[in-house]
């Protein structure tokens, strides 16, 4: 995996984005986005997603991953920033959820 970017959100939390992305037919390819939420203060405390986009052609490759990565940090940051929340992404009631809808974690 490719660290693409690294983005400090809060003075406790940082952002990681790896690609994961392939070519599955002729010239489309998946682009495929790991967030990693990390805190400054432990390593053992982390949230992980994944960001998707089927069927971007080769050329548009980066300026796709671009606007993904600013779009989850526009949306996604308010959430991030409240106190506690990888505590909070870490509750069974989440993780349950998380597996659920993502087909992770099971």
């Amino acid at each position: 995996m490719l660290k693409i970017r690294e983005e400090k959100i809060s003075n406790d939390l940082y952002v990681q984005f790896y690609d994961r992305s392939h070519r599955y037919f002729g010239d489309y390819n998946k682009i495929t986005i790991l967030v990693v939420v990390k805190s400054y203060n432990s390593d053992l405390d982390e949230y992980n997603y994944s960001l998707e986009h089927m069927a971007v052609p080769t050329d548009e490759i980066p300026a796709t991953r671009e606007t993904m990565i600013n779009n989850y940090l526009a949306t996604a940051t308010p959430f991030l920033i409240r106190p506690g929340f990888l505590n909070r992404a870490k509750t069974p009631i989440n993780q349950k959820f998380r597996a659920f809808i993502t087909g992770y974690g099971q």
